[in-house]
């Protein structure tokens, strides 16, 4: 009975990751391959009581838990650069509305211990002949990034 309690437990918690990584994702080009490794994650979960009987032939796996551990510490990595470049790409397209060539851009991010995203800075720096398109460039990311960027001329 443990055990049967083991793998609901790994297959909410799976369903929950999976539902999250696809909730955050960015729509586009990458939507169909995330959903093909949430969806191999998934089968793995659904399939993971099949290591009991590979264990029985004298074929080692790890147990559910350590195998949803491990998928799980890949995902505050695919958080951060998920976010890292869905930052950059929002920087790069408003940098070229605008004409802003040379910028560099100062992350103070981390995720926590629930995998969320906390954003203590986001600064920028543009090229010092862009100066009159400073103020614009911080309104239009903060339109599109729904928070605010400090941008300053080198």
């Amino acid at each position: 009975m443990e055990t049967l309690r083991q793998w609901a437990v790994s297959l909410i918690i799976s369903g929950i990751a999976g539902a999250v990584i696809s909730l955050i994702s960015p729509r586009g080009t990458m939507e169909k391959t995330l959903r093909t490794v949430i969806g191999i994650f998934m089968v793995s979960a659904v399939c993971s009581p099949l290591t009991g009987i590979l264990e029985e032939d004298g074929i080692s796996l790890p147990a559910s838990e350590q195998i949803t551990a491990k998928a799980d510490s890949g995902l505050e990595d695919y958080i951060y650069d998920t976010f890292d470049d869905t930052l950059e790409e929002t920087v790069e397209t408003a940098a070229e509305t605008l004409g802003i060539e040379g910028f560099d851009v100062i992350k103070d991010v981390y995720i926590d211990e629930y995998n969320c995203i906390i954003i203590r800075d986001i600064h920028i720096t543009i090229p010092s002949e862009c100066s009159d398109r400073a103020e614009e460039f911080a309104v239009i990311l903060e339109k599109n990034l729904g928070f605010s960027v400090s941008v300053e001329c080198r």
